[in-house]
């Protein structure tokens, strides 16, 4: 989809931003004048490029969003979704280049969105039992999903290698083999989309940096070659954040306390606050108290703690003699209580 500040002033000048999508590689030829590149994104039926000029309210309208005034998107205007298409020899190697252009001038600005590029005839996906964005050792664990473009009444047999800096076997249960450079065998049934390979996570009691699994899939209609890889981050425990970790307020004062990372939040002691429940609660103690907050995101738990101060000042004086003589050497002595250490 090409957006534009081009539009809609400037469509039919000189200022005629384009986009191109071009292919190269075994079998396809180039266009004119441009070697071995092959341009694919083109009006619908025709072998026209998509530019300001060929997509607007007056040519090939049907493809294009009138966004002037848009309360959402900054272009004043966008093609609809458009799909490009190529026929390729299997198990060749093809290269693709996404171009967006100004021409004539840099004043507008013009992109491009892409849903997807679609061409493996196998994905992967990652599921967290939580639904959180990385595994857990020992409390969140997760799959990886093969999924097939096309459903048939066929099984389809898939390979994939399981690399990274988790170890098979110590940072999880084994996937057998557990030798890194063996392939790993999976099946997606006849008549069914996908299938799953669940992580069962392990605590190894180790300290450790953030780590990794990478699993590696073949393309099951060349099996000489690798399509894909997909990236799953493995953690000790759950990123939770408490701030302030230490603050102070006067008597009568509060301090809104904030904690991140987890599903559920349970603060204690209740004393001072408008909640114990919730992320975000308010802290007004009359005496400088610590809270902790459990954290919880599925079955993966984790306890912080922030001091809050209290400061409730007593200032008194002594006057020793009076002041009142020019030259004298009186003096008042000052003393605050019930302050706070500096």
């Amino acid at each position: 989809m090409l957006g534009s500040e081009e539009y809609n002033e400037w469509v039919g000048s000189q200022f005629n931003d384009v986009f191109g999508f071009f292919i190269s590689g075994p079998g396809i030829t180039g266009d004119p004048g441009i070697g071995n590149d092959k341009n694919i994104a083109l009006i619908p039926g025709s072998s026209q490029a998509v530019t300001i000029n060929t997509v607007n309210n007056g040519s090939n309208n049907e493809y294009y969003f009138d966004n002037a005034g848009g309360p959402y998107v900054q272009y004043d205007g966008f093609t609809q979704g458009l799909s490009a298409f190529s026929a390729v020899t299997p198990c060749e190697t093809y290269h693709l280049k996404l171009i967006v252009a100004d021409a004539s001038d840099r004043a507008y600005d013009s992109g491009v969105f892409i849903a997807k590029v679609k061409s493996n005839p196998v994905t992967m996906s990652f599921i967290s039992v939580s639904g959180a964005d990385s595994l857990v050792e020992g409390c969140n664990n997760g799959k990886v999903r093969f999924t097939r473009q096309t459903v048939t009444n066929q099984p389809m047999a898939l390979q994939y290698f399981l690399h990274g800096t988790a170890v098979n076997g110590t940072d999880y249960m084994t996937i057998a083999p557990a030798n890194p450079t063996s392939a790993k065998s999976i099946t997606i049934p006849a008549n069914q989309a996908y299938v799953d390979r669940p992580i069962t996570t392990l605590i190894d009691g180790a300290q450790e940096p953030y780590e990794t699994l990478l699993f590696i899939l073949g393309n099951p209609n060349c099996p000489t070659s690798l399509t894909d890889t997909l990236v799953v981050p493995l953690v000790d425990s759950i990123a939770a954040t408490i701030e302030p970790v230490a603050s102070s307020i006067c008597i009568g004062g509060q301090v809104q306390l904030t904690a991140t990372g987890g599903a559920q939040y349970t603060w204690s002691p209740p004393y001072g606050l408008n909640a114990t429940n919730i992320a975000a609660p308010v802290a007004s103690p009359t005496t400088t108290r610590t809270y902790s907050v459990h954290v919880q995101d599925g079955a993966c738990a984790r306890t912080l703690a922030a001091t809050v101060g209290v400061s409730n000042l007593t200032l008194t004086g002594t006057t020793i003699h009076p002041l009142c003589n020019a030259g004298s050497n009186g003096a008042i002595n000052l003393t605050v209580t019930n302050g706070l250490p500096p």
